[in-house]
């Protein structure tokens, strides 16, 4: 034990001798233990070393790094000093007595703010906690003591492209767990330091105050992280994405830096602040979400009404998405928004309320939104098509427009958001009704490989008659393939005899396949590679008369180039 006392005592030698080191109370003979400084005392500066300014990371050094200038505590299980407080460069030379048990020992280089600037004196804070156990009669040596950065790092910079639209006034309001905040200025160049509460997660949000094309937006939240921790620096960026609909996006992103090396930001949250569109700054690699067939992109509005469903109550439409991603997915949420209070209920007591992970949603909410056809597994495989007819017969029970949110990003980090938007319109309308779904009879639609046209007639007093007018380029050239130009597809017959037989071999219903129905199709697909010869505009006027008298007047136009 004298050696060991001895070597102690060489290895501090250099090291004034300034305070008692009595424990309070007094030792009790035979019920102590000895506590020595055997090693030495460094501060890890590992964000000094990445990105700061020259001027403050010098101020930073020369205000912080006198190791002697550090207070040392030594504080014993019930959290009471067992010795008073020194600094650093007043340690004994001597072992320090202290009764046996467990206690912790504190060094820091001064008391550390709720937030401070980048180059304040006294800024950052660096220091250290550890337990150590005094045995009887024995020398507990600390050994090397390091202290690191008691606080989390941060910085807010601007992407040009989302500087140059931003007001002068632009406030970047960085909260750490609700309690210590910093605002950074559109201009500000410097870093800054945030005090984590201990003990617990914290909770990292931008909320960004500006003027953006005029509108005013207040406090938008861009959430950066649900656990920041003392050491981390979190560099943000914030930027501007064109998200797949038209909207545009501000958000954040994050570079983490812990030991000099990058890592995944945990949480990051997209916000859509304008309906602008600003063209060529979405990533082409970023995920997409398209319609398999109805749609070429997921854009404006899906109505829903009687047209939309068969007989059966069954959806008429293709409602099939595909989500495509260069790198795989890795995130896929899903918030909802609605005009119909009710819907918003029976959402939330299915466990659907708020924004959604597809990735990690559980319980009642994962059943559901399964149900309505959202994917739930398999997520990362790429084209993944999910059908949504399953959530349009939700839907259709409450009116008004319900609106899904869906945001995606993958592996590599590259994001974009959609909106699907339904409108449920159950007004009525006319009756009978000529319906082609998902197309416009005023608009001209040019005849492709790939158009799909079957009209839907409805009339729930059951079909009188359904008159085919064709004129234009093809109705022209019927007579010489040995067809009229029109016809009843209830009684063809009283326009050319033999007319059943022909309409029949080009898949169109006639006769009893018509009269008194109150739901068909006329599929003028069949009837489209007639066309190919006949360039041109071409129309089908359709007339529809129920058993009472009523009628539904509809002009197709086509156009073969």
């Amino acid at each position: 034990m004298t050696a060991a006392f001895v070597a102690a005592a060489m290895l501090i030698s250099c090291v004034s001798e300034k305070t008692s080191f009595a424990p309070e109370g007094g030792a009790h003979e035979g019920e102590t233990g000895y506590l020595t400084f055997g090693g030495s005392l460094t501060v890890e500066e590992r964000n000094e070393q990445i990105g700061s300014t020259p001027v403050a990371g010098k101020a930073t050094r020369a205000a912080n790094l006198d190791l002697d200038t550090y207070t040392v505590e030594i504080i014993n299980a019930k959290g009471e000093p067992a010795v008073p407080a020194f600094a650093y460069g007043d340690r004994s030379a001597e072992p320090i007595e202290l009764p046996t048990g467990t206690y912790t020992l504190r060094v820091y280089s001064g008391e550390t703010p709720d937030a401070a600037w980048e180059g304040t004196e006294g800024t950052p804070t660096y220091g250290t906690e550890q337990a150590f156990v005094i045995n009887k009669g024995q020398v507990t040596d600390l050994g090397e003591i390091t202290c690191r950065l008691l606080t989390v790092k941060v910085s807010v910079a601007y992407k040009q492209s989302l500087y140059d639209l931003l007001g002068p006034d632009t406030e970047a309001d960085l909260v750490l767990s609700g309690n210590a905040s910093l605002t950074f200025l559109k201009d500000e160049k410097r870093a800054g330091y945030l005090r984590p509460l201990p003990g617990q997660a914290n909770s990292l949000v931008l909320y960004l105050t500006t003027v953006y094309e005029g509108k005013q937006i207040t406090r938008q939240p861009l959430k950066v992280t649900d656990n920041a921790r003392p050491g981390e620096w979190r560099k943000i960026t914030v930027e501007l994405l064109n998200g797949e609909n038209g909207s545009i996006i501000i958000t954040a992103t994050i570079e983490n830096w812990v030991n000099g090396e990058t890592v995944d930001v945990d949480v990051q949250r997209l916000a859509v602040l304008s309906e602008a569109s600003i063209p060529d700054l979405n990533d082409p690699n970023a995920p997409r979400i398209e319609w398999s067939k109805s749609h070429a992109v997921l854009e404006g509005e899906v109505l829903l009404n009687d047209d939309k469903f068969d007989q059966n109550g069954y959806p008429v439409d293709d409602y099939n998405l595909t989500l495509t991603t260069v790198a795989p997915a890795s995130h896929f949420t899903v918030a909802l928004a609605s005009e119909n209070a009710a819907f918003l209920e029976y959402a939330r007591s299915n466990g659907v309320s708020g924004t959604l992970d597809l990735f990690e949603v559980e319980g009642q909410a994962r059943t559901t939104l399964r149900l309505w056809g959202f994917p739930v597994m398999n997520l990362t495989v790429s084209p993944r098509t999910f059908d949504m007819k399953d959530l349009m017969k939700v839907l259709f029970d409450y009116e008004g427009l319900h609106t899904f949110t869906l945001a995606v990003t993958d592996e590599a980090n590259r994001r974009s958001t959609f909106e699907l938007k339904v409108r449920v319109d159950k007004s009525g309308g006319a009756d009978p009704r000529i319906v082609w779904s998902g197309h416009d009879f005023s608009q001209e639609y040019t005849v492709t490989d790939d158009l799909e046209v079957e009209i839907r007639f409805t009339a729930t007093k059951g079909i009188e008659s359904l008159i085919v007018e064709i004129d234009g380029e093809l109705g022209a050239g019927l007579p010489d393939v040995g067809l009229v130009p029109r016809f009843d597809l209830v009684d063809p017959e009283t326009y050319q005899d033999g007319l059943s037989a022909s309409l029949e071999g080009l898949g169109f219903p006639v006769g009893d396949g018509v009269r008194g129905k109150t739901e068909i199709l006329f599929p003028i697909t069949r009837f489209l590679p007639l066309m190919g010869t006949f360039k041109g505009k071409t129309t089908f006027r359709m007339i529809v008369t129920d058993s009472e008298g009523q009628s539904d007047d509809k002009t197709l136009m086509l156009v073969v180039e």
